[in-house]
C-alpha cells in the first residue's frame, strides 16, 4: 500500500506542476490539459479523479482505443475558464 501511496503523491506532484504553470494556451484554457495515464498509474487513477474533482477541477478519464492498444487520458479543466 505504501508503494501506491508514494506513486500517487509523485503523480499528483507532477500534475500539479503542469496545472500551476501560468502559461496555459487558449486551447488548454478552453479544453483542459491532458495527461497520458501510464499503465502503472491505472490502479490510482480513480483516486486521482476524486482528488482533483474534490479540489474543484473538472476531470474526465478517457480511453482511446486503437487496434491492439488502449490508452488512458486524464483531462483536467479549470472550472473558471473551461467551456
Amino acid at each position: 500500500m505504501g508503494r501506491l501511496r508514494d506513486l500517487l503523491q509523485q503523480i499528483v506532484d507532477d500534475i500539479n506542476k503542469c496545472l500551476n504553470d501560468p502559461s496555459w494556451s487558449s486551447k488548454e484554457l478552453a479544453h483542459g490539459k491532458s495527461f497520458v495515464i501510464h499503465e502503472e498509474w491505472i490502479p490510482v487513477s480513480p483516486t486521482l479523479v476524486k482528488k482533483y474533482r474534490a479540489a474543484g477541477w473538472i476531470v474526465k478519464l478517457n480511453v482511446e482505443v486503437e487496434p491492439g492498444q488502449r490508452q488512458y487520458i486524464l483531462n483536467i479543466k479549470h472550472p473558471e475558464t473551461s467551456i
